[in-house]
């Protein structure tokens, strides 16, 4: 049986975006054992160093991400205060 052209453009993107997460979170942890080596050890090796694209990937995907927390931290406090004003509005039970 074949699959739907949907269920295969879905699935094709789903792997994308798995192959995209992984090579991030490998990102990371390259950066994150580059700061440690540097100042904790005061060496890196060849092999550790980060390059400049590699950089800046990493810090467009930390604006991002902080970007969008906030976003959804501003979000989170316009609804809460909303619902706070009407708690407030219509007094405290007796």
């Amino acid at each position: 049986m074949t699959k739907l052209p949907t269920a295969r453009l879905r699935e094709q993107s789903n792997q994308e975006k798995l192959e995209e997460r992984e090579l991030w979170y490998k990102l990371v942890v390259k950066i994150i054992r580059w700061k440690d080596q540097a100042l904790c050890l005061g060496i890196t090796r060849a092999t550790d160093k980060i390059t400049t694209e590699e950089w800046n990937t990493y810090h467009q995907g930390i604006v991002k991400i902080n970007t969008t927390k906030t976003q959804e931290i501003a979000s989170v406090a316009k609804q809460s205060s909303t619902v706070g004003d009407c708690f407030w509005a219509s007094g405290p039970s007796q």
